[in-house]
């Protein structure tokens, strides 16, 4: 394991405790002003929104950064290149690496968040530290950070479900801003990213050299993610559909 610069560690350690404070001061204090039905939630329902407030403000955060990289510093993120330090891309991960494992400990302490979502920000954790530790495969980092981008559109969506917001103009126009930003940043982006990352295992021996966890980051997460990219986003066009159709129904009659 290479040694982890100071800077990175106290951006990572920034962020773990913004995350905390966010989580356990400000959304108790904005989201009643936000949100009426909020302080009449019961506890795991608040413990829900408030979890998703965070994931929107950090994800915010992290998925406008990787764009701008992606966008304005492409000298950043070379696609043919394996070993290249990116300070932007890795400080991002830092971000990113403090929010989710904040996430996590939440819901450990809390003992709040199904399995399959702890084993997700336990996985988040890992290859976010891993990234973020060994100076390689930048482009292919800052593309899984891209993702981050359709987040505050899906955490918006379930904060106004959880307080009863389902019915309102405003979780429409936010389901078709998360219909979107989730074909840009999770389908289209993500496959012309992973296109480029098979191109560069294939074309560079070398990249075979490169540490065990490495393999088990990009790989995993590239296959994993991927596969629930398209099943995602698969499920989303079933769920415009359906309202579409309801909607037509409703208005006929």
């Amino acid at each position: 394991m290479m040694a982890l610069e100071l800077t990175y560690i106290l951006t990572t350690t920034y962020s773990f405790i913004l995350s905390l404070i966010i989580f356990l001061v400000v959304a108790p204090a904005l989201l009643p002003r936000l949100f009426k039905p909020y302080q009449f939630l019961p506890r795991v329902k608040q413990f829900i929104v408030k979890d998703a407030f965070l994931s929107f403000c950090l994800a915010t955060t992290v998925g406008l950064r990787a764009w701008y990289i992606y966008i304005f510093a492409a000298d950043q993120i070379p696609h043919d290149v394996i070993w290249h330090d990116s300070p932007l891309v890795r400080h991002t991960l830092a971000i990113y690496t403090g929010y989710v494992t904040a996430a996590l400990v939440l819901m450990l302490t809390h003992n709040i968040g199904q399995m399959s979502s702890k084993l997700h920000h336990f996985f988040s954790t890992y290859t976010g530290f891993v990234a973020m530790t060994y100076p390689c495969l930048m482009y292919c980092a800052n593309n899984v950070l891209m993702m981050e981008l359709s987040n505050p559109f899906v955490n918006m969506r379930m904060m106004l479900k959880v307080v009863g917001y389902e019915k309102t103009t405003a979780y429409v126009w936010n389901g078709l801003a998360m219909l979107v930003t989730f074909f840009i940043a999770r389908c289209v982006s993500t496959t012309i990213g992973t296109l480029r990352f098979l191109h560069l295992a294939l074309a560079h021996p070398q990249f075979w050299d490169l540490p065990l966890c490495i393999h088990v980051c990009y790989f995993g997460g590239v296959g994993i993610f991927n596969v629930l990219n398209y099943y995602w986003f698969y499920k989303i066009c079933r769920g415009v559909l359906k309202y579409t159709a309801e909607l037509k129904t409703t208005k006929e009659n």
